[in-house]
């Protein structure tokens, strides 16, 4: 019993100290950003970021799960927030309710990302491991990796990044499954990740399918695990069944702008795609971190002989997937128009064989070299990494001060185009800015956003008023009216007009099956949808200041709703069952 007690008194103390390093390495990750007191003008800090803004402000005005944007991103009314999942978001949502923006909380936000990275990558990954010095070096090496900051800082995708941090719950959720017949970690994965990124469920999904495949025999002979997958699945339904049925309701019933297509535009060659990877430059995203890259060449080279079973099928389904990511796979001249389309770039195959070669090269650092040399390979390999995360920091500051970069003295967008030069070659403009106080990052969340350039998910027969989408002015004939968003849907007319007008059209778009209320000045008015799928009042009358636009929540939000919480519900009980089972 005493040493049954002093056993746990003892595991409780390393795991204290393991999450203390963490704490330590998350804030070392953006220690000097916070230093810098710089934001770096990402192409997707707007999108990202107004997401953000939109969920606060939706908050604040007591709609909890809001789908359509009435406050940033033009606050055109456009479907972002129902099509892009932002639940994993919440946090931070919670958090700004309270607390005053500034650039150090934005810095404290990605640091408390890293932070909850590590602890996941190093818990879930030692039901593969077995051994918490390969857990603990791949966590490190996987959640400071150039990848990571590029994600970040670079582009500035918050949704692939969560993904990222919830990517290993699923990876060795599903291997403990195989192993174990577990399932709770693997449905806990795909739940969160479902709730970050589509585009990420949909290659994690795929990597995850063809290892079914691969072990389909040894699944299928199994009743245990074909009830254990069906419950899995029948939990995953249910809980993100809040996001999942409107989107299809909703993409059945309007014809929209899909995100752009950028025609599948081939990957690197083999060998550049290493030598990329190997510079931990943080302006290639498309590629591997340095460790997951020799654990792709050079670990199997060396070690392959001393692979596990598994070791061997992660890697080789991993190879398979890097492999179909590169230019020898004709992306652009045939595949580009066939439903693999969706994932716009071919790299981004590549997001799961990081984390799996990044773990692979752990396990022969920390198992498979000679145990006398292990512990200062290990030291070095910590070292290296840790300059490395402090090398993507500088680039970062670098980026953000660069000579081309300006401050915000003036608008970001301006009538469709950036102040800045246009890319001649690639038709895409540059974002030179930087952010060095709090109300610039309000200013570009709350600037007008260019159509042409964030063009998803808007009705496809609105893009023919893209330009006054993107100027806020109302249109009748050929006349236009300066309108002033003041958020939550309500606009003031921001120009004297005589006459009452009659089919005004607000810049707001006007989607199928969707319940408007429209008002001005606090009274109801009589309205329609134009041929162009924007939101047309009857009449403007002359006198009016004010005009609110008001989306009622649909009936139909009730029933997922309910079927989430049953999800919740069920999903409580099986893991009650569970862990009477295994008591």
């Amino acid at each position: 019993m005493i040493k049954k007690i002093f056993n746990n008194r003892k595991n409780i103390e390393i795991n204290m100290a393991i999450i203390f390093s963490f704490f330590c390495v998350s804030i070392f990750c953006v220690y000097f950003l916070l230093k810098a007191n710089i934001i770096n003008g990402a192409w997707d800090l707007p999108f990202h970021w107004g997401r953000i803004y939109e969920l606060v402000k939706s908050f604040r005005n007591h709609v909890f799960l809001p789908h359509f944007n009435i406050n940033s991103m033009g606050g055109n009314g456009t479907s972002v927030m129902l099509l892009y999942p932002y639940f994993t978001l919440l946090p931070f949502v919670v958090i700004l309710l309270f607390v005053k923006f500034s650039i150090s909380l934005f810095y404290i936000f990605f640091a408390i990302i890293y932070f909850e990275g590590l602890l996941i990558s190093f818990y879930s990954s030692k039901t593969l491991s077995l051994n918490s010095v390969t857990s603990y070096v791949f966590s490190i090496l996987y959640c400071t990796s150039s990848i990571f900051m590029t994600f970040s800082f670079t582009n500035m995708d918050l949704g692939a990044l969560l993904s990222f941090i919830y990517m290993p719950l699923v990876i060795f959720g599903f291997s403990e499954f195989i192993k174990n017949d577990k399932w709770i970690e693997l449905t806990i994965g795909v739940t969160l990740i479902i709730f970050s990124h589509v585009l990420s469920s949909i290659l994690v999904f795929l990597f995850i399918f063809v290892w079914f495949l691969v072990d389909f025999k040894q699944i299928w002979k199994n009743k245990i695990k074909m009830i254990n997958l069906g419950k899995a699945i029948l939990s995953v339904t249910l809980l993100t069944s809040f996001i999942w049925i409107p989107a299809i309701v909703f993409l059945l019933t309007n014809d929209i702008k899909k995100p752009i297509n950028f025609g599948m535009p081939s990957s690197l060659d083999l060998l550049s795609l290493l030598y990329t990877s190997m510079t931990n430059n943080i302006m290639m995203s498309w590629g591997l971190s340095v460790f997951a890259t020799i654990g792709f060449i050079f670990a199997p080279i060396i070690f392959y002989h001393k692979f596990t079973p598994t070791i061997k099928k992660l890697y080789w389904l991993s190879f398979a997937f890097a492999i179909f990511s590169t230019g020898l796979f004709p992306w652009e001249q045939s595949l580009s128009h066939t439903p693999l389309s969706i994932i716009q770039f071919p790299w981004r195959l590549d997001t799961v064989p990081q984390l799996l070669f990044t773990y692979i090269f752990a396990t022969c650092l920390t198992q498979y070299l000679n145990s006398k040399s292990r512990p200062p390979y290990i030291i070095l390999v910590l070292i290296v990494t840790l300059t490395c995360q402090l090398s993507a920091q500088k680039q970062v500051i670098s980026l953000a001060n660069r000579h081309t970069s300006y401050n915000l003295l003036h608008p970001l967008f301006k009538n469709d185009d950036y102040y800045k030069p246009y890319n001649a070659k690639n038709n895409q403009p540059f974002l030179n800015y930087h952010i060095s106080n709090a109300n610039e990052i309000n200013y570009v969340i709350k600037s007008q956003f260019p159509v042409n350039d964030y063009p998803d998910y808007y009705p496809k027969q609105s893009f023919i008023e893209r330009e006054n989408l993107s100027k806020d002015v109302g249109v009748y004939g050929v006349k236009t009216i300066k309108l002033k968003l003041l958020g939550n849907g309500e606009f003031r007319i921001a120009e004297h007009h005589l006459h009452d007008i009659r089919n005004f059209e607000m810049p707001f778009v006007y989607y199928n099956f969707v319940h408007y209320q429209v008002y001005e000045d606090h009274h109801p008015v009589n309205f329609h949808c134009s041929s162009t799928h924007l939101l047309t009042l009857n009449k403007l009358s002359r006198e009016v200041k004010n005009i609110k636009i008001h989306i009622v929540p649909s009936k139909l939000s009730y029933v997922y709703n309910m079927i989430a919480i049953i999800g919740i519900l069920y999903f409580a009980i099986e893991i009650y069952k569970e862990k009477r089972k295994r008591a």
